[in-house]
């Protein structure tokens, strides 16, 4: 029987009639994480999430310790190991929650969340639990409440309800469209005067703890509160719609709302690259905030100004004010809004940021007025305060079955619902994951592609965008002339670059999987000074201590970087720096040291890079010193389909006119992970082909490489050896005796590696591969080997 797990609240195991509290330990943390994966989790994932702070190694040991513990207990069978992979097949309550969520059956979903999610279960001295737990934590209730506000919208009872919006204020006691709804059920269960109180209290709140007042909306909804109201004379509470088209940004919803409401922050500007939906969220901003202003929010778009001299004539004009008779703009406005309390937004301010010094001025001459700024680029100035904006959460594949609970792939499916009706979201799921990836979550680029669902599959799509971003353009009129393609995008953050910049950012676009601020100097020549400038200009982020891009703007920049004189010298500083890394972790990454792995991981793609350059554009000798290096990595790490993929896709650049030396070894690497997959016949194959393939040109380490592999494959498979090698080595552990000759294909070493062709065993120590005996001790004369005609 398929146990089930209830983690909304203290979390609880039922199997049959039984059922059991889980304590707050590591077996139990354990089985929450693979209940909540629903999928196979590799090794080194959970020892790091649940051992942050211990050595790999020791990590690995407590793992087992705790499978080990997990045993006894009567759902301890029910975990299954596979290689380096758990998983713990279970049916959980937050499963059932998602699923109700993404079938829009709200109802279903608000009584599934009790509480909150694993209650006991925080773990202060464990950050890596603690992160994963507050992101799933945060997920569930930004869903819990969207179901809870669609709930309400729906015309349930007043009673239920008043205990419904009351959850929802427990959950965010400053939330005003949960006190509205709170507000509008009280009313209609009959009770005004708890409703005009929850107002007074929210007020009183609102103002001690951000200094604002309430809504306007919400204020006259207490203003109308006179008496008691019927169910049919109440407008509907608020449910959480889509109407306008915007998806998520519910975070930076609450912090930009936080952030304006502190009385210092007079400038607040939203930074992030072309596309990330600046625009839409401070249209999104300006709705949900006007109510806190007295005087209400305005917009002003920049985007079409040509001079910065022009700014404040706009600002006028979308004001209403009248400019003639050779009066100052600047005077004008600042008469106009010097006692105003007004929220102003300035969109798309990164090409007329010398009309800052004016916008300052403006601040300074109307001391209530606050500006929402945004912009491509960081303005730089004292009384700016900043709120970068990233792409949009994306699903990893292990989050197939809720899909729709990433804003991304939700975008991505609307948009593309409106082209294709039809679309088969469940069919597509690991085609839309994988689409929200590569564009990481980014929206414009999100509808750009879902507009291709009206002529191909989401998985040519993903295949498309992995090639280039040629398919990312608009259809005429489908979206303004500046975001009409990514391309026009991209050009547009390019011209507001410098020399120095451009060049920089096409020769930092060799790096694969972001890198250090140290080999941005080593292999692009790129000062930290440099660095900052991009940065600045959204077009590299920082996360820790490394550095990166979007990978569509790193696919433009490398475009560029073939204009560059340069380009051979970088993209071959950049496989000399990795490659000589690698050459000299070999040793450590062998024996499995911690910093020589995690270095690795984190550097892998560029490795990878570095590799498929040095093989194509200068030979085998360096390559062949890294190879090794990455195999065991990924033996060591798990990842062997992924070493596999990287070895067959070097073989396939090798070609026919490869070097034998890098063949041999590619080939016997490929042996080695393969036999490590039990792939007994593909690994017998490659190696025996390293062998015959390094024959002109000698490699001992290569050629012992292989010999392993062909011994451990028979020893694996049980088959008898295949006489294959040039030569085996023999057992020094007993004295030498003189031995008459029986068939080669009987014999294998004590070690497993296997006899040369048509030649007898020399010396003692062999054993035979059947019968087990050792030549030359008492025994071996007198048994008889089962795989033999004859025996001396």
């Amino acid at each position: 029987m398929i146990p089930r797990l209830c983690l909304f609240g203290p979390p609880t195991l039922h199997a049959g009639d039984a059922s059991w509290a889980l304590p707050p330990e590591r077996r139990s943390q354990l089985l929450v994480v693979l209940a909540l994966k629903r999928a196979w989790v590799g090794r080194a994932e959970l020892a790091a999430m649940l051992w942050p702070q211990l050595p790999q190694k020791l990590a690995f040991g407590n793992l087992r310790k705790t499978l080990f513990r997990l045993q006894p207990l009567p759902w301890g069978a029910a975990v299954e190991l596979q290689g380096g992979t758990l998983r713990f097949e279970a049916q959980t309550d937050v499963f059932e929650f998602d699923r109700a969520w993404r079938e829009r059956d709200f109802r279903a979903a608000v009584e599934l969340r009790r509480a909150e999610l694993l209650q006991g279960f925080d773990d202060d001295d464990n950050e890596a639990w603690s992160s994963w737990l507050a992101v799933e934590r945060e997920r569930l209730r930004v869903a819990w409440r969207e179901a809870a506000l669609h709930q309400l919208g729906a015309g349930i009872e007043p009673a239920e309800g008043v205990q419904l919006s009351r959850r929802l204020l427990e959950l965010d006691p400053l939330d005003e469209a949960a006190l509205r709804a709170h507000m509008q059920c009280l009313a209609q269960a009959g009770q005004p005067a708890q409703a005009r109180q929850a107002y007074r209290a929210f007020a009183a709140r609102l103002r001690q703890e951000l200094g604002v007042t309430p809504g306007v909306e919400l204020k006259a909804l207490h203003d109308a509160l006179g008496a008691p109201a019927t169910r049919a004379g109440m407008p509907a509470p608020p449910a959480a719609s889509d109407e306008d088209d915007f998806i998520g940004r519910a975070l930076e919803l609450r912090q930009l709302r936080e952030m304006l409401s502190r009385p210092p922050c007079r400038m607040l500007t939203l930074v992030g690259p072309g596309g990330v939906g600046k625009s839409r969220l401070a249209r999104r901003a300006l709705r949900e905030l006007a109510p806190q202003f007295a005087d209400g929010a305005e917009f002003v778009a920049l985007e079409d100004i040509v001079s910065p001299g022009e700014v404040i004539g706009r600002v006028a004009q979308d004001l209403g004010l009248q400019l003639g008779g050779g009066r100052d703009a600047l005077a004008v406005v600042s008469e106009h809004l010097r006692a105003r309390e007004l929220l102003l937004v300035l969109d798309n301010f990164e090409h007329v940021v010398p009309a800052l010094a004016v916008v300052e001025r403006l601040a300074q001459a109307c001391p209530r007025l606050k500006l929402l700024v945004t912009s491509r680029v960081r303005l730089g100035h004292a009384m700016e305060w900043m709120l970068p904006l990233g792409g949009l959460p994306c699903p990893e594949p292990a989050d197939l079955d809720r899909l729709e609970a990433f804003d991304a792939a939700r975008l991505f499916i609307q948009t593309s619902r409106r082209v294709e009706p039809a679309l088969a979201v469940a069919a597509e799921a690991a085609a839309i994951a994988e689409i929200c990836r590569l564009v990481e979550g980014l929206p414009l680029a999100l509808e750009l592609a879902a507009t291709w669902t009206r002529v191909l599959s989401c998985e040519a799509i993903a295949a498309e965008l992995r090639e280039g971003t040629a398919l990312l353009s608009a259809g005429a009129g489908a979206h303004p002339p500046r975001h009409a393609s990514f391309e026009r995008v991209f050009e547009q953050t390019w011209r507001l670059l410098g020399e120095s910049e451009r060049s920089a950012l096409a020769r930092l676009s060799v790096f694969s999987g972001g890198f250090t601020a140290e080999a941005a100097r080593a292999v692009a020549d790129v000062a930290p000074a440099l660095l900052g400038g991009l940065a600045d200009k959204s077009l590299l982020r920082k996360e820790g201590t490394r550095l990166s891009m979007h990978p569509l703007v790193q696919q433009l920049a490398a475009q560029r970087l073939d204009t560059i004189e340069a380009t051979p010298a970088t993209r071959s500083a950049h496989a000399s720096y990795y490659l000589r890394w690698l050459t000299q972790l070999r040793r450590p990454v062998e024996d499995g040291q911690r910093e020589a792995m995690e270095w690795v991981d984190t550097e892998c793609d560029n490795c990878r890079a570095a590799l498929h350059w040095s093989i194509t554009h200068e030979g085998a000798a360096a390559a062949a010193r890294s190879v090794a290096t990455l195999t065991h990595f990924c033996d060591h790490r798990a990842r062997i389909d992924e070493g596999l993929a990287m070895l067959r896709s070097i073989l396939d650049t090798q070609g026919e006119a490869g070097e034998p030396r890098l063949t041999a070894l590619l080939l016997s690497a490929t042996a080695q992970l393969q036999y490590r997959l039990d792939r007994y016949d593909e690994a017998l194959t490659n190696a025996s082909r390293a062998i015959a393939e390094g024959g002109a040109v000698p490699d001992g380490e290569t050629r012992l490489q292989a010999l392993r592999v062909l011994g451990s494959c028979h020893r694996g498979s049980g088959a008898s050896p295949m006489p294959s090698a040039s030569f085996a080595r023999p057992c020094r552990t007993r004295r030498r005796a003189s031995i008459r000759a029986m068939p080669p294909r009987c014999w294998t070493t004590s070690r497993g590696w296997p006899v040369a062709s048509g030649a007898a065993p020399r010396r003692e120590g062999w054993r035979c591969a059947r019968c087990c005996s050792i030549a030359g001790s008492a025994t071996w004369p007198a048994r008889r080997c089962a795989s033999t005609t004859s025996a001396s």
